[in-house]
């Protein structure tokens, strides 16, 4: 009785996620457009401004659909201050993004200036009440958070929340974690941050902001009532939405919850384009998913093209960078000249590592199809009376309690891979005439471009369902490869916080150019206006 009631519960949840998520696109999406002059840039400086946005989008390495909001937290670290006029800040953020082509020319009105003034306000007054200095943590947090709540203002996410909301109600009995220190609310959020990190794709500021909104849910639109609230509880806030992303199964929560995305990835793609009706019928259902599929697999190939080529772009300018201004003057410095081989090899063999990392990815073919399709199915109107499904059958997190023998014993052999693995190739190098310090310089550029190379390949299993088979030649890889990703990944943290590039970039040309701009549109207005007054 007590299992009959706990499906009944399961299956009014999912009829209501599917009639919200049909009501979410069953509306037609409000931009905020209203009527009243338009704001505009010069189409010339705009070119030169996308131009600037392209390289910063090569050095930063960062997914396409984040690239305005990271551009929004740039803007606004140079604008926002306590004591500013947030709506010459909306202003300049504005003719910002519209130059840098984020959003469209001579379409937004200028009332848009004043929505943003009004979300600006909330975060501006934070800062003067807590007196945030920019050079502060609290600082970069409200910045994101802004930014985030901007960026949502232009995407209106009540559709992504909806398809968030069928692959939670869908997935919350498929996988089970097994800490009893977790009660069932934290839990269901650890899954909420899985989707959003695979399903949505955000990164930590959208998703900070989406915590933030469990704390103040009517923030965006009574924000201003909670400020004094806010400002006053923002250290333990910090700390909540820290605890909540440092949870320790955190990762591999977000490793079992990627391999059920796909057939929700594809209904968004399916619903994008003919609506409501695949909601409706099953066989419009699975003919639309399987269109989906292939477009997606066609679209996996030139995204991992372009993935590759901005990975191999970022390598390269961060080994030019290191190379020059680091290595040579070490090792004429160390050991009184270069060795011309190992520099060379050091300097061609991360790219083309790279390279034949995502040369030999491969796409899934017709079997997984069938169970992606099947589970999209699963999702919209159940499998009851079809057997067991994808989402009725339980995954438990595994999750093992070692004795403190066996634990350390484990310890000692991922620390002995760590010292053979790295010794064997140092020994090999060396008999190449490399020194010490080339041996080093070439592990560390081995770790990163391994490190890439993983993100790479794993973002092209977007579209692998439940079920995938390790192999005995994958474990050995995985094996070898397991110190360069451990500690490309560390390095890989350390770069992204002290890019050089970024950082010049960002305290020397930013500034100084977007001034540029500034005064050179000034300028074309005037010289426009002194054009007109002859006719």
């Amino acid at each position: 009785m007590g299992e009959n009631s706990s499906l009944q519960k399961v299956e009014s949840e999912r009829q209501n996620a599917v009639s919200a998520l049909k009501q979410a696109y069953s509306q037609e999406v409000a931009l905020p457009v209203g009527e009243g002059p338009r704001i505009k840039v010069s189409h010339a400086v705009s070119t030169i401004a996308s131009i600037y946005e392209k390289v910063r989008q090569a050095m930063e390495y960062n997914e396409p659909h984040l690239f305005r909001r990271a551009s929004m937290e740039r803007v606004l670290s140079r604008r926002l201050r306590g004591d500013s006029n947030t709506s010459l800040v909306a202003e300049g953020l504005l003719k910002e993004l519209i130059r840098a082509r984020y959003l469209q020319n001579d379409f937004y009105p200028e009332s848009t200036i004043a929505d943003i003034t009004r979300i600006l306000e909330k975060y501006r007054q934070i800062l003067q009440i807590c007196e945030i200095r920019s050079t502060n943590d609290d600082f970069s947090f409200i910045v994101r958070l802004a930014s985030s709540e901007i960026e949502e203002f232009f995407t209106l996410p009540n559709r992504d929340d909806a398809l968030a909301q069928l692959m939670l109600v869908n997935i919350r009995k498929a996988i089970i974690v097994p800490d009893p220190q977790l009660d069932e609310r934290y839990a269901l959020i650890q899954l909420q941050l899985a989707i959003y990190r695979n399903l949505l794709k955000l990164d930590r500021a959208m998703i900070e902001f989406n915590l933030f909104e469990l704390f103040y849910p009517d923030w965006k639109s009574k924000g201003g009532e909670h400020v004094q609230e806010v400002a006053a509880n923002l250290p333990r806030v910090r700390m909540a939405i820290a605890k909540l992303f440092d949870y320790p199964l955190a990762g591999s929560i977000s490793a079992l919850v990627r391999h059920y995305t796909s057939p929700f990835a594809l209904l968004r793609d399916a619903l994008d384009r003919v609506g409501v009706k695949v909601l409706e019928d099953k066989m419009v259902l699975s003919q639309e998913i399987s269109q989906s599929y292939s477009r997606k697999i066609a679209k996996e190939r030139e995204r991992l093209a372009t993935t590759t080529t901005r990975a191999l772009i970022y390598i390269f300018l961060t080994k030019a960078v290191l190379s020059f201004s680091f290595e040579l003057p070490s090792e004429f410095l160390i050991y009184g000249g270069l060795r011309t081989f190992p520099f060379i090899i050091n300097f061609i063999f991360p790219p083309f590592l790279l390279f034949l990392l995502t040369l030999s990815l491969g796409l899934p073919g017709r079997e997984n199809e069938e169970r992606v399709v099947a589970a999209a199915k699963e999702a919209v109107f159940s499998s009851n009376g079809e057997g067991r499904g994808v989402f009725t059958e339980q995954n438990r997190l595994e999750v093992k309690s070692r004795s403190g023998g066996l634990a350390f014993a484990l310890f000692l052999v991922y620390f002995l891979a760590f010292v053979i693995i790295f010794g064997v190739v140092s020994l090999g190098l060396s008999r190449f005439g490399f020194t010490p310090f080339a041996v080093v310089l070439f592990l560390f550029y081995t770790s990163i471009v391994t490190y890439f190379g993983l993100r790479v390949r794993e973002s092209s299993r977007d579209l692998i369902m439940v079920g995938g088979k390790e192999t005995v030649t994958s474990v050995v890889i995985d094996f070898i490869a397991l110190p360069f990703l451990r500690a490309g990944s560390i390095i890989s943290a350390g770069l992204s916080r002290f890019n050089v590039f970024v950082l010049i970039a960002t305290l020397l040309v930013e500034a100084p150019f977007q001034s540029i701009l500034e005064g050179l549109e000034e300028w074309i207005s005037f010289a426009r206006e002194k054009k007109e007054e002859l006719y």
